[in-house]
């Protein structure tokens, strides 16, 4: 059973995805697909990680979200600035495209 939105496991996932980036990992797919509402502390910790994601450069996708949360990505422009994906097949098919190395602004 996920645990719940007070429950402290919840709470340490942004720690969890800080570690991850600084171990090296890039490319993160979260999958809300269970995940019932989000509020703003939500959406702060996707932006974080998709901008630090970014410097590396790396990526944030967004897997099938729930209609509960889709409508509040949608609302607030999380979706339109995070990439949302219906399948993970689709999320990596998106990275695979991607261009390599670092992003230089205005090249």
């Amino acid at each position: 059973m996920p645990p719940a939105p007070s429950d402290p496991a919840s709470v340490r996932s942004p720690h969890h995805l800080a570690n991850q980036l600084h171990h090296g990992r890039r490319h993160f797919l979260l999958d809300l697909s269970e995940v019932p509402f989000m509020d703003s502390s939500g959406m702060n910790i996707i932006l974080r990680v998709y901008q630090e994601a970014r410097e590396l450069p790396g990526s944030v996708h967004i897997i099938s979200p729930t209609a509960a949360v889709r409508r509040v990505l949608d609302l607030t422009g999380v979706s339109i600035t995070v990439p949302v994906s219906e399948s993970v097949e689709e999320a990596l098919s998106r990275i695979d495209a991607q261009p390599e190395g670092p992003q230089v602004p205005g090249a």
